[in-house]
């Protein structure tokens, strides 16, 4: 059992969770959202009785990482600006 503010829950059930914020990540930035800081609120409304602040820092990255993929080549702007954004959240993770 994992201890969150919404109570304890299976440790799977977190695993799931946090799936769920990377795929809720990728829509963020699927609909123009790259602000690392809007990021993160969003992502903590949503999932922040369940997911400490450092494993939402970590689906935010991991989310990132998946969509930049999926963009390298179609959009070099957006690409060059998320990349920039995702460093912000990276720092915000290392200094955490």
């Amino acid at each position: 059992m994992v201890h969150t503010k919404a109570g304890d829950i299976h440790w799977t059930e977190v695993k799931k969770i946090m799936e769920d914020a990377v795929n809720y990540v990728i829509s963020l930035l699927n609909e123009g959202l790259i602000n690392c800081n809007d990021v993160i609120n969003k992502v903590q409304e949503r999932y922040g009785n369940y997911l400490s602040s450092r494993e939402i820092l970590r689906t935010i990255i991991n989310g990132a990482k998946r969509y930049l993929e999926e963009i390298r080549y179609k959009d070099a702007s957006k690409y060059s600006a998320l990349s920039t954004e995702l460093n912000k959240c990276r720092e915000l993770m290392s200094k955490g």
